[in-house]
């Protein structure tokens, strides 16, 4: 671990997101679209291949090529497209701190957004990671970014004009996401497997266990008292996450491959890119996959999120596909809206 100064460039909090063109030399904006039906908005083209989704205050998030789509999907079956934030770069991940998005952008790094008003989004700041980040995450006031190949970057926000990277942990393989459960966080590294850190001090993550047979991991969550592993066509792999090293996981096998995972009301969501969707039931002694959803062409399953009964999926050409799993062994499509989509059951 070391600190250092940040490569960092900041701009002015009043700047208007089309002022964010001169500060940084990446960032274009196209708004129009407030207020539009999901279904009448027309995506650019040619679609981008969206890649990440993030929930917020009744808003989904999809982040991939080209920017950000976003939706208010208060009412699931009925998403209305608010806004469309372009960027020349391909957005990963986002995670929010208060009226500020963070936007993992690949070889682009960390870009910091002003967006309590979307039709004044304005660019704070822009990181310039350490190689491909690909996720970020908010551990109390401290924000922790993966990038690909360098590892683990944990950089103090509190101030933007003065930020600082405060910690940093190599990795032996290619770090792909993060999951925080309380003072745990998980960090998926691909053929690397999982590690697990004591993140009870922000500033100081300190590696807590190394679950080196999860190879393959591309993605991790808590469910509980168990760790979750997207581990590529090795599919789902559950550990109890108090002795992950020490015991055999138990696994479900992929549809293809299991590229991502999130965990809610006893479910485990799990995308299997063109595959579709997997839905597995944890609350027995061994996880049960209980349905299969297919989506329509051009709509991959790419990263999901739940809330409240409902799966958020950022759709690849899509962008946005929402199921219903109030009733998980009958799940339901409902947004493309009028599209006939396919529920299989294993």
């Amino acid at each position: 671990m070391s600190s250092r100064r940040s490569s960092y460039r900041a701009a002015s909090s009043t700047s208007s997101f089309a002022d964010a063109v001169a500060v940084a030399g990446v960032l274009l904006v196209a708004s129009g679209l407030a207020g539009a039906r999901a279904d009448e908005a027309a995506p650019p083209a040619p679609a981008p291949l969206n890649l990440s989704v993030a929930l917020r205050d009744g808003q989904a998030w999809v982040g991939g090529k080209g920017g950000v789509e976003v939706y208010d999907v208060r009412e699931p079956d009925r998403p209305v497209h608010v806004e469309r934030i372009r960027l020349r770069a391909t957005v990963e991940a986002v995670a929010f701190r208060g009226d500020q998005a963070l936007l993992a952008v690949g070889s682009h790094g960390l870009y910091v957004l002003d967006v309590a008003d979307l039709e004044q989004v304005a660019l704070v700041a822009r990181f310039d990671g350490p190689g491909r980040v690909r996720d970020v995450m908010l551990v109390g006031d401290q924000v922790w970014i993966a990038a690909q190949r360098q590892g683990l970057s944990v950089v103090d926000l509190r101030f933007p004009e003065h930020p600082l990277t405060v910690a940093t942990v190599s990795t032996t393989g290619e770090m792909r996401a993060l999951a925080r459960d309380g003072d745990r966080v998980a960090a998926a590294e691909g053929q690397a497997g999982v590690r697990i850190f004591d993140a009870s001090r922000p500033g100081s993550p300190r590696i807590e266990t190394v679950v080196r047979d999860a190879e393959g991991a591309l993605d991790v969550a808590f469910a509980g008292g168990r760790l979750l592993v997207a581990a590529g066509r090795r599919g789902l792999l559950v550990y109890p996450a108090s002795s992950a090293r020490l015991e055999r996981p138990q696994s479900v096998p992929a549809i293809d491959t299991a590229i991502a995972v999130t965990f809610a009301d006893g479910l485990a969501l799990v995308a299997n890119h063109d595959a579709g969707l997997q839905v597995i039931d944890l609350d027995g002694d061994a996880p049960r996959e209980t349905a299969r959803v297919d989506l329509p062409r051009n709509h991959s399953v790419e990263s999901v999120v739940y809330r409240d009964g409902f799966a958020f999926v950022a759709a690849g050409q899509g962008p946005l596909a929402i199921v219903d799993l109030r009733e998980p062994t009958e799940p339901r499509v409902v947004f493309p809206a009028g599209r006939k989509l396919r529920v299989r059951f294993p």
